[in-house]
């Protein structure tokens, strides 16, 4: 039918993380129907979450924010560097 679907096993220390991982997922844009459908502890005392979803691929640009780090510009030099022509 053309859909593909994904199932995935989430670990998480809490729910709150558990549910932190499936909104960051569905923010990507990437996957739709997001569910979790199965849920156990492991021996470890993790949350142990069976999600399943629809992958649709649909990708939106990335956008610049101003926090994102950026590559520096290599003309610039690199703080406490020696400048050409600057004498101390």
């Amino acid at each position: 039918d053309g859909v593909t679907r994904v199932s995935m096993t989430v670990l998480g220390r809490r729910a709150e993380d558990i549910d932190e991982f499936i909104e960051k997922l569905e923010a990507t844009g990437a996957f739709n129907d997001i569910l979790p459908s199965q849920s156990d502890f492991t021996d470890e005392g993790l949350r142990r979450v069976l999600v399943e979803s629809t992958y649709t691929g649909d990708v939106p640009p990335a956008e610049a924010t101003p926090d994102a780090p950026t590559a520096p510009d290599p003309k610039t030099p690199a703080p406490g560097a020696p400048q050409k022509g600057v004498t101390p």
